[in-house]
């Protein structure tokens, strides 16, 4: 193990209380039964009754733990998790993304009231030999600032940032944005892209081999989350989330005083009809439904990786193969623009933003009979051998590797179905089982270990390429393109938990300002001033303040 993380670890054991993990449970006192682990998780529902596969039987072997899932869609997640959480009838394990929890986590987790679930740091403590790798994966500078209540209540569920921008080839070459050899390119730099967006935009500027005309098209209609076109604010000088700015002080994304010339450009954008003029109403998956397949607007910004299979496979079959390409994240300039007179970003700022490698994790609730079994099961998936076994598989039944490539064997992954193999499409555009398993995929990505021991540094190098084969040159390239911007707090939850709903409230705030003053219906003057008052109402100031403090305390920012 790195010299380095051996230290931090052995503080962080140090200076921890020393509980055992017969320490208070939740208020109902209730247990669940022993011998099955209850897993409540993001789609689990579809793998709830079935019979584990051989992958999931490794599995249960390995860590000695016979498992159960249950779970929902994304859209009543915490709708059904919640009533379960609140009556007592709970599971003995959760997925959870607690900022996107609409505050239930911090209710479950707070050990002054409700007391639903463990404090990691109760049961490691002490049993370092038995979970070696979720030690150094908890403890690692990557993670350890992810706390709550001055704990550790999740396993995170590693990732790699994965955000891709995707053009029209097609629309590309026929206006003729293209390299020497007559091939579409993608637009590098904040002018290209806005020049781009302005050709893309129009009625009937495009004709497809059938001799159909385009309709009406712009050049965006990104989501209405505002983080979808993170590419485009990076642009602009500006980190994601709550952060240090030039002068060592905190601010939100949204409310801080750069965020204006992306503002003033963005409605410009939209006034001249490159940014669809309903995108406003694009909530969950409508930028891709409604007008992304329909082949109503020339680019995209959403998930790169295995989503790929989706966002161009199902393009694909709509509009036709050969049609799409990925981009950079375009570099601002700091110029004034020709076309809508504003400026064109900072000199050399761009990237995609880094919320952090990793969305959301897995809670042990006081309800599990043997919350050490539990941890049994996350230590086996983090190890070396489980971190694979969980996205590929069995070595030598479900995948080999060749040249340092997984290379699924398809006939066994036949045998075993659909259920728990994702299909994509191969080079030949036949449908294969060549992709990630369907349930390991639900506990995070492939962890480098390698690179842990000498760096310190968690990373995911889930084989994505090889998983998802006729997109493998497009996410190759995308993954070429991975340029981060991050600040010092990503992968930072270590403030009070009497501080989030606030932030929470401040957040969506300041995005529902943003959208309006894109939209035009309010200004960077007057309205801006109100939003920051209003800001204020929630005590930004302060909150700000905690943040810096906590963040320091914690030896960021100095």
């Amino acid at each position: 193990m790195n010299k380095t993380i051996k230290t931090i670890s052995s503080l962080a054991f140090s200076g921890m209380l020393m509980f055992g993990a017969t320490a208070c449970g939740n208020k109902t006192g209730r247990k669940n039964p022993a011998g099955t682990l209850r897993i409540f998780t993001y789609t689990g529902q579809n793998y709830e009754g079935i019979d584990m596969d051989s992958v999931f039987k490794k599995i249960e072997e390995e860590s000695g733990v016979k498992l159960a899932f249950e779970g929902a869609s994304s859209a009543d997640y915490y709708t059904k998790l919640a009533p379960m959480m609140n009556t007592g009838d709970f599971p003995d394990v959760i997925w959870s993304d607690p900022k996107n929890s609409s505050g239930n986590f911090d209710s479950w987790a707070d050990p002054d009231t409700n007391n639903l679930l463990w404090n990691l740091d109760e049961l490691l403590v002490g049993n370092e030999e038995r979970y070696p790798y979720l030690t150094k994966l908890i403890y690692s500078p990557t993670y350890k600032n992810i706390k709550y209540f001055d704990g550790h209540y999740l396993v995170p569920n590693v990732s790699a940032p994965g955000w891709a921008i995707y053009y029209r080839a097609d629309w590309l070459e026929q206006i003729g944005f293209v390299d020497e050899n007559g091939k579409a390119k993608a637009p590098v730099t904040l002018a290209e892209f806005e020049y781009v967006m302005q050709k893309f935009s129009g009625n009937d500027l495009f004709v497809d081999e059938n001799g159909t005309k385009s309709g009406q098209t712009w050049g965006i209609s990104p989501n209405a989350e505002p983080f979808y076109v993170n590419p485009l604010y990076t642009a602009f000088g500006i980190f994601a989330d709550w952060e240090f700015d030039a002068n060592g002080e905190i601010s939100y994304m949204y409310t801080n005083d750069g965020i204006k010339d992306y503002i003033s450009w963005m409605n410009a954008m939209y006034q001249k009809g490159y940014i669809d003029p309903q995108f406003n109403t694009n909530t969950g998956s409508r930028d891709r439904e409604d007008k992304w397949y329909t082949g109503k607007v020339g680019c995209i910004m959403t998930n790169g990786g295995e989503h790929m299979t989706w966002v161009v496979g199902q393009f694909e079959q709509n509009r036709g193969e050969g049609k799409v390409i990925v981009g950079p994240p375009p570099t601002g300039t700091g110029e004034s623009s020709s076309i809508t007179g504003k400026k064109l970003g900072v000199a050399g700022e761009g990237g995609f933003s880094n919320w952090g490698t990793t969305y959301g994790g897995y809670a042990i609730t006081k309800a599990c009979a043997d919350p050490h079994k539990a941890l049994d099961f996350f230590e086996y998936l983090n190890s070396p051998e489980g971190t694979k076994i969980k996205m590929y598989g069995i070595e030598g039944t479900h995948y080999e590797l060749k040249d340092g490539k997984i290379s699924p064997i398809l006939s066994n992954r036949d045998r075993e179905g659909s259920s728990f193999w994702q299909s994509t499409k191969s080079v030949e555009n036949t449908t294969v089982l060549s992709g990630l398993h369907k349930i390991g995929s639900l506990f995070g990505g492939v962890i480098d270990w390698e690179t842990y021991e000498e760096t310190g540094e968690v990373l995911c190098i889930t084989d994505f390429s090889s998983s998802y084969p006729k997109y493998a040159d497009l996410i190759e390239k995308s993954q070429e393109y991975r340029k981060l911007k991050t600040g010092k707090l990503v992968n930072f939850t270590a403030y009070p938990a009497s501080i989030s709903t606030k932030m929470k409230q401040i957040q969506d705030l300041s995005s529902t300002y943003l959208l309006q003053a894109i939209l035009g219906q309010k200004n960077l003057t007057s309205d801006w001033n109100d939003m920051i008052s209003d800001c204020q109402k929630f005590n930004y100031s302060t909150i700000c303040r905690i943040i810096k403090e906590t963040a320091q305390a914690n030896g960021i920012g100095e």
